[in-house]
């Protein structure tokens, strides 16, 4: 049985109307669709260009089980790194209502399920069964087409997954939609400016090809439009294990493989 209070948080993907339970379903009263309950988590489907990494990672979850290699688009290390750097950054909130869109494992977030509420948000229901065993609500979904109540929301991770979606802006523009006045979001993802990853985009054609990058300035440049403040950056360099805060130079952005941005709405 879902808790009372979850259902109060989750909300139609389609017509953003509130939901409820009904014989081991969610029901929209308002477009009268009907979402099914898997195991304790509810399903709510993804889009057509989301199938690869669907099977990507539900592969991964198969072979690597409830480990963070289970997370990783290209290590262990990597995924590591960006969380330490990550999980710094966020610090120990408490009393938060807080969500992980793309939460895989929850190897990331759950730090900070034990004096917080977490929802973790992710395609791969192999994954999130996982994520559920370290204290987050696990919901599938598309990070597209969020099945949550609007300004609802404290804390939003979105760690390395904005490079598998093409359009990104129709994540920020859900990330937007979910997070309260003054609440706390942090994106991580490839770095488009990063010599590594150009490289990495040759010799592993078939996955970059499904990837969109991005720069740190077209994330900042879109967030502001959005009146959402951009507080603080870090430019991450996987090859030396290295970090920069608020510092940009063409040779930090060449070094790095990823960014972290840090904003408040």
């Amino acid at each position: 049985m879902i808790e009372k209070e979850i259902i109060s948080l989750l909300a139609c993907p389609d017509c953003k109307k509130e939901l409820i339970m009904e014989r081991e379903e969610l029901f929209c009263k308002n477009c009268k669709r009907v979402y099914s309950i898997k195991d304790g988590i509810p399903v709510f489907g993804f889009r057509d260009d989301e199938a690869f990494w669907k099977e990507f990672f539900n592969d991964l979850s198969e072979k690597k089980g409830d480990s963070e290699e289970a997370n990783a688009y290209f290590s262990k290390r990597s995924f590591e790194f960006t969380r330490d750097v990550l999980q710094s950054a966020i610090g120990k909130p408490e009393g938060k209502r807080i969500v992980d869109i793309g939460c895989g494992t929850g190897h990331a977030s759950s730090f900070l399920s034990k004096n917080n509420l977490i929802i973790g948000v992710d395609i791969s229901i192999k994954i999130l069964f996982h994520a559920r065993k370290k204290g987050l609500f696990s919901v599938q979904s598309s990070a597209t087409k969020l099945p949550l109540r609007g300004n609802s929301f404290d804390l939003i991770i979105c760690n390395n997954l904005l490079q598998t979606i093409k359009e990104g802006e129709y994540v920020l523009d859900e990330i937007d939609r979910i997070t309260s006045k003054g609440g706390k979001i942090f994106i991580s993802t490839a770095n488009k400016e990063g010599f590594l990853n150009r490289i990495f985009s040759f010799i592993e054609r078939k996955k970059y090809e499904k990837m969109r990058l991005y720069s740190l300035s077209e994330i900042e440049s879109y967030l502001r439009k959005k009146n959402i403040k951009v507080c603080n950056f870090y430019y991450l360099s996987l090859p030396i294990m290295k970090f920069w805060k608020n510092k940009k130079s063409f040779l930090i952005k060449a070094l790095s493989t990823s960014f972290i941005i840090e904003a408040e709405k």
